[in-house]
């Protein structure tokens, strides 16, 4: 009779401990401006917390969370763009993004990108003078919540055209 309650009680640990906890996503607001993207290189992320607790994101956001993705490279005999079989990169990086700042409820952060500095856009994007038009991807896997009350979810922006130098 003991063995068949402490067998219950391990099954029941179990279920308990082996639940997984779901999240619902955060309200934050993406907004991308890519107007001097062509002239300065530059490409400005604003990052707009509409959740009414503090959540905690990078001061930098490290160039190996961002990845172009859906990459099409001009063809100029068809004058249309192609696609490209470029995938998308696993990457590793265990100190990307360390230094972390509290974003409060209705405030707004900038991220200034160089779009020339990214390792991984250099990798896509690397035959000069093209026209590629591509989607960029930014991961958010080091960004969270305060109270851990949501998950923030990455961000893939609206299809960008651009000529490398």
């Amino acid at each position: 009779m003991k063995l068949f309650f402490l067998l219950i009680f391990f099954l029941n640990l179990n279920l308990f401990l082996g639940q997984e906890k779901t999240y619902r996503n955060c309200n934050l607001k993406y907004k991308i401006d890519t107007t001097d993207l062509q002239k300065s290189k530059i490409l400005k992320l604003y990052l707009t917390n509409l959740e009414t607790f503090k959540l905690k994101i990078p001061k930098v956001f490290d160039m190996m969370r961002i990845e172009a993705h859906n990459v099409e490279k001009f063809d100029e005999n068809s004058n249309t763009f192609k696609e490209t079989n470029w995938g998308t990169f696993d990457v590793n990086c265990t100190n990307c993004n360390e230094k972390l700042i509290s974003l409060k409820p209705d405030k707004k952060h900038e991220y200034k990108i160089d779009i020339t500095k990214q390792y991984l856009l250099e990798k896509v994007l690397n035959q000069p003078n093209k026209k590629y038009k591509f989607e960029l991807h930014f991961e958010t896997i080091d960004f969270f919540s305060d109270n851990k009350k949501c998950k923030i979810e990455d961000f893939n922006t609206p299809k960008i055209i651009y000529l490398t130098p």
